[in-house]
């Protein structure tokens, strides 16, 4: 079974139960805007309680409810994979411009050095 966003299944869940934003938004007690850009994913995963309530109006089983919680771990690990190679690529920089400085001479050294600290600054 390909992975969907949790938004992507809860839409599925409630298309199949033939629900409309309306009264699933209601019986859960939550805005229809909210529910709508959680559906169609603008919005983060939302609270447990959250995501409860919405499973009740919904009346998931137990196996849907699963399915909805593995979405939502598949989503967490992949924004701490992003996030993990964002902190590579900045390391992957920063060894780059030491390479640079380390083969500059000092004048073009200091230059670098005062370009980099006014860039930091901003």
């Amino acid at each position: 079974m390909p992975a969907h966003s949790y938004g992507e299944l809860l839409r599925n869940f409630r298309a199949t139960r033939k629900k409309s934003l309306e009264a699933v938004a209601q019986t859960a007690g939550i805005n229809l805007s909210y529910l709508s850009r959680i559906e169609r994913g603008m919005r983060a995963v939302p609270s447990l309680a959250v995501r409860n309530s919405i499973a009740a109006a919904l009346n998931l089983t137990e196996e849907e409810n699963r399915l909805l919680d593995i979405s939502n771990q598949q989503i967490k690990i992949e924004r701490g994979t992003a996030q993990r190679q964002g902190e590579v690529m900045v390391l992957i920089m920063n060894i780059k411009d030491a390479k640079r400085l380390i083969q500059m001479d000092a004048w073009s050294r200091a230059i670098f050095c005062a370009v980099q600290e006014k860039g930091s600054a901003m």
